[in-house]
């Protein structure tokens, strides 16, 4: 199915769903809109078939309580995610050129990084302008990642999407990064604990750490820090007292490499 009938029949399934909702709760689309919105025009804009953020859409079907579906199965984690942004290419790609709302309601589409082929060839992803802007986050910066395994369990879940800052460079501070390690993707927390090395731990029980005393260039990429997860989600992070423990941690193990 191409774009735009992906676009429509998400459009259709979203209206019969809200419209449903808001005859059975006994409120006007115009009312929930600004609600969520702040503005009168998100029902009407999904009723004209033109698809809002992701965000957007699950704020209004959190709000009217409704469960959405589609390919006959609940949306979650991945195919929540590959169902909005696919059905969204068509209205994305006009809001580059100036010819969608989006733009003109504060949202800038967010590009799959090109190193994960997971997700390659699939639309961005519309984040708003002001979110990016609290966060000090340079959008021309900013790609997004799937967590391409298990290495995060159980706090970051495979397939789950990442904003990740491009701008951010390894040094020897320990940040959750998104890397290419002997061309593959991953994610763990990194640093350099001394010029030229790496080390890499993940949170998954059976995943094993990486320590590289040299050939770092050849064999690690940097794709730059994870800054958030989808929907808006902090991205985790460590406490002092934790960045202690993962540096001895690191020690030990740069000490038996």
């Amino acid at each position: 199915m191409v774009a735009a009938d992906r676009s429509k029949e998400l459009s259709r399934r979203l209206t019969d769903l809200v419209d449903k909702a808001l005859k059975e709760k006994g409120l006007s689309a115009r009312a929930v809109s600004i609600e969520v919105v702040g503005h009168d025009g998100l029902i009407r804009d999904i009723r004209a078939g033109r698809i809002p953020s992701y965000d957007r859409v699950r704020e209004l079907l959190e709000y009217l309580d409704i469960d959405l579906y589609l390919r006959s199965e609940p949306l979650n984690g991945r195919e929540e995610t590959l169902g909005f942004a696919e059905s969204a290419a068509v209205p994305i790609g006009k809001s580059i050129e100036g010819d969608h709302d989006a733009l003109r309601h504060g949202f800038l589409p967010i590009p799959f990084n090109r190193f994960d082929p997971t997700y390659r060839g699939v639309a961005p992803i519309a984040y708003a302008k002001s979110w990016l802007a609290d966060r000090r986050l340079s959008p021309e910066d900013l790609t997004i990642v799937g967590m391409p395994n298990s290495d995060m369990a159980p706090f970051i879940s495979q397939d789950e999407l990442l904003l990740v800052d491009g701008a951010r460079s390894l040094d020897d501070d320990i940040a959750l990064s998104a890397f290419l390690l002997d061309g593959k993707l991953g994610v763990g927390w990194a640093t350099e604990p001394k010029p030229g090395a790496l080390a890499i731990m993940f949170e998954g029980r059976f995943s094993t750490p990486v320590a590289l005393h040299q050939k770092r260039q050849i064999r690690y990429r940097h794709l730059g820090n994870v800054v958030a997860r989808f929907g808006n989600m902090a991205a985790l992070w460590l406490s002092n007292v934790e960045k202690m423990d993962v540096r001895k941690r690191i020690e030990a193990l740069m000490s038996r490499c």
